[in-house]
């Protein structure tokens, strides 16, 4: 699959449009088994296209007139790639994504007036591309921040996002890109960058004791989320989910196979 270069205007960069872009790109690729997209780009004229592109795992394969080709690998089938760390491996096979034992899991509450700004695509059947407010959810790569005691995150964890109040189930899969305990309100600002839904004055009272910034990358949204009930019987929780929660690679399988997964 070809993308048409796309130009996002100095007016309203770091609304990442496009991470939208590249968004619907990977989910259109995936519907119709598209193994490759590729782009052209002017490498002078557009730096900031090229940095967006290979931090999603497009490589440079060489001139085609006076611009760059950029070629990502969109395999049907998840590859191998034996050894590769689970954080690169999700850059370059994205949605792909590395589960397995050396990866940790956990169960990350978030609240359903977060979760509707973190994940409005969730659940729609038609969505505009472009956000009616807010640009938060535009983007693949958004961050999660809270008090949660938990210290053990590390780049290329999954994550699983329990929709808590009105759902209760388990919605939506991330992988982990960067994990920090912070505690200056401006260094986390600069982490998340218009990533996460909390605004600079909510940070900044946040940040008066360590906070954790969890960066990570959304990889999608379950059609039949987990309930709360269903974790409760399948022994995956033994209780509520109120922070964040670690859980066995087999609770994760059973996590996987009730959403149908």
């Amino acid at each position: 699959m070809k993308l048409c270069t796309f130009k996002v205007g100095q007016s309203v960069r770091g609304r990442k449009i496009g991470e939208l872009f590249l968004k619907a790109a990977f989910r259109y690729g995936t519907e119709n088994s598209c193994e490759h997209i590729f782009i052209h780009a002017d490498v002078d004229k557009h730096a900031y296209l090229v940095n967006l592109l290979n931090d999603f795992g497009f490589d440079d394969i060489g001139l085609y007139g006076a611009d760059r080709v950029y070629v990502k690998q969109h395999p049907v089938e998840a590859p191998d790639a034996h050894g590769m760390p689970a954080l690169e491996y999700v850059q370059r096979f994205y949605p792909h994504y590395r589960a397995g034992y050396q990866v940790q899991k956990f169960l990350i509450p978030i609240q359903q007036g977060f979760h509707r700004i973190l994940f409005p695509d969730y659940q729609a059947l038609q969505l505009p591309l472009f956000a009616t407010s807010g640009s938060v959810g535009n983007a693949i790569k958004l961050a999660y921040l809270c008090h949660a005691a938990s210290k053990q995150i590390r780049p290329g964890d999954v994550l699983l996002f329990y929709r808590s109040e009105d759902e209760q189930a388990v919605t939506s899969l991330g992988v982990v890109d960067q994990f920090a305990v912070l505690s200056d309100a401006a260094s986390i600002a600069a982490m998340v960058s218009r990533r996460t839904v909390y605004s600079i004055k909510e940070i900044e009272d946040m940040a008066t004791r360590p906070t954790k910034v969890i960066l990570f990358r959304l990889v999608k949204h379950f059609q039949a989320p987990p309930s709360i009930k269903r974790l409760l019987d399948d022994g995956i929780v033994t209780g509520s989910i109120q922070s964040i929660t670690k859980i066995s690679d087999d609770a994760f399988s059973r996590v996987l196979a009730a959403a149908g997964a």
